[in-house]
């Protein structure tokens, strides 16, 4: 009886500790800086910038000696050259068809918890944009990671379409418990709105070179 008593005590006391450990529902005024960021440089900044502001926030970036002169963007690790390159390119097309930010929000976590890895924490990024002519109203899951040594946090944006060995090196055996889920794009699955945003394209240049 004695043992069971000191083993419930125990437990409930690091049940105890480790809420108390945890920061995340604290540091939402971190995560709206790193998210009002990202819109900034989309709506009127660089590729340089991009490039700046990915190896100062992102998650991935601590996992660069794995992939040397790597950068993962586009949910795939790309070489410097390429990606400047590449993120110049939707830099650019983004500004020109008027991107707009209406604005953003997050919800409460979905998970938070302490792994080998550090604090993770995900939660649901709900925004309204403006793009290609047409209001985009989505939710994606963004992870943020807490160094527990330097506290210090990053994130991972989640799309639902990622490659499974990317996922998997990021985070290891966390991954099922940081409940995931696909991004949403006007109601459609973040590939299913994709496709469809390209096919509308291709429809408008043939109707274009037509008419």
């Amino acid at each position: 009886m004695k043992k069971l008593i000191v083993g419930t005590l125990l437990s409930v006391f690091s049940s105890v500790v480790l809420a108390d450990d945890l920061k995340c529902e604290n540091s939402y005024s971190i995560f709206r800086e790193m998210t009002q960021q990202r819109i900034d440089i989309e709506q009127s900044g660089t590729a340089k910038q991009y490039k700046e502001y990915l190896e100062k926030t992102d998650y991935s970036y601590l996992f660069k000696n794995n992939h040397p002169n790597q950068i993962y963007w586009a949910k795939r690790w790309n070489d410097v050259e390429s990606f400047i390159k590449a993120s110049s390119s939707s830099i650019q097309k983004i500004q020109s068809e008027g991107y707009k930010n209406y604005y953003f929000k997050m919800g409460k976590p979905k998970a938070n918890f302490i792994s080998a890895l550090g604090e993770m924490c995900t939660v649901p990024l709900i925004s309204k944009d403006y793009f290609k002519g047409i209001d985009v109203y989505s939710t994606f899951d963004v992870v943020y990671v807490r160094d527990l040594k330097t506290n210090e946090w990053r994130k991972f944006m989640y799309y639902g379409v990622e490659d499974r060995q990317y996922l998997r090196e990021f985070f290891s055996n966390d991954l099922r418990r940081l409940n995931l889920s696909m991004g949403i794009l006007n109601g459609m699955a973040y590939d299913d709105f994709i496709n469809d945003m390209v096919h509308k394209e291709l429809e408008k240049e043939k109707f274009e070179n037509t008419h």
